[in-house]
């Protein structure tokens, strides 16, 4: 029980019950052991038939009242609060969205144009062992009409030497 309680269960003068609720606003909805709040306690009680408890049991009235208002627009503000942040976050997870989904089609780009890089690659890759191969095909052929020109030379040169050779005993 809170000093309230007992003092309203007491019948302390109006101005003790003013201080009590004024000290410690909570205490006017706070229940007792009996689940009671100060109010039902004086409500429950024949005091009421007393003057001072009456002006005791009005205090109490208006500041449940007040108390409830004041709750009230709390909650309300707090709603007000929540659906501004309802609609901001709203906002803010679209813009993520739109955010995510052009960061996804850019990752897509890139691997897009990476693919097409290696396709790139590995076409010039097997046009330049083409070209190997029609170089070393060109360089083997050269290679065979060097020696061909080689012993060419060889057999004009033997030639050339044995026609001398036959000039020369014509000659003698």
């Amino acid at each position: 029980e809170l000093p309230l309680h007992l003092a309203v269960e007491c019948g302390a003068p109006p101005e003790v019950v003013n201080l009590l609720v004024a000290a410690h606003w909570l205490g006017i909805t706070a229940v007792d052991q009996s689940g009671r709040t100060p109010l039902e306690i004086l409500n429950d009680t024949e005091m009421l038939a007393m003057e001072d408890h009456k002006v005791v049991f009005d205090s109490l009235t208006r500041s449940q009242q007040t108390y409830d208002e004041i709750i009230r627009q709390h909650e309300t503000e707090v709603d007000a609060m929540q659906t501004i942040h309802a609609k901001g976050l709203v906002g803010i997870r679209q813009e993520h969205d739109g955010d995510l989904q052009l960061e996804q089609e850019q990752q897509d780009n890139l691997v897009n144009e990476v693919d097409r890089l290696i396709e790139l690659l590995a076409a010039a890759k097997q046009s330049n062992e083409i070209q190997q191969s029609k170089m070393d095909a060109v360089n083997a052929a050269e290679t065979s009409w060097r020696d061909k020109n080689q012993m060419l030379k060889k057999r004009v040169s033997d030639l050339e030497l044995r026609n001398q050779q036959e000039t020369d005993r014509v000659r003698s």
